[in-house]
Formats: structure tokens, sequence, C-alpha cells
């Protein structure tokens, strides 16, 4: 992010709120157009997408393996007890 010369605090607000597009990026930068143009903006969205975004990626992976985990072990529970159910219905 050297050669755009950001501010400790426009760093900081990028790695804060991982922009996604140009109009959130130009709210964080001061006189960014002036200072990065459009072509310094789409890169540093794609370095903020490469870098900081692909944590976020990975827990929305995950979290979404966490819930097809719990939908599984509750159809599992689910036939279990309605196993039961027929067992004490039949005795």
């Amino acid at each position: 992010m050297s050669p755009f010369a950001l501010t400790t605090s426009e760093l900081l607000m990028l790695a804060n709120h991982c922009p996604s597009t140009p109009v959130e990026l130009h709210l964080m930068i001061a006189d960014s157009e002036e200072r990065i143009g459009d072509e310094g903006a789409q890169r540093v969205l794609e370095i903020v997408a490469r870098v900081l975004r692909k944590e976020e990626i990975v827990e929305e992976e995950e979290e979404e393996e966490l819930a097809e985990a719990d939908e599984e072990d509750n159809g599992v529970a689910d036939k279990e007890e309605q196993q039961e159910e027929k067992v004490e219905k039949e005795n």
C-alpha cells in the first residue's frame, strides 16, 4: 500500500471496514480522486479483497459448514426420536 501514500488512519479504516466498492473507498481516503485516481482505487480494492476480505470469506464458509453440520445432527436426532416413539407405541 506504500505506493498510495495512505495515512495511518486511512489504513486503519481500510482494515476495519474492508471496503468493497469505490464509493466506500472514497469515503475513507481524503482527496482520493486526486491522490490515487480511479485506477489506484481499483487496485486498493483488489488488495483489500485479496488480503483482508479473504479472512471474512473463510469465516463465512466455516459458519456455513457449522450450520450444515447442525442441520445434519438435527436430522439424525429427529430420526432417533421418531424411532423411539415407534418403539414406545409398539410396547
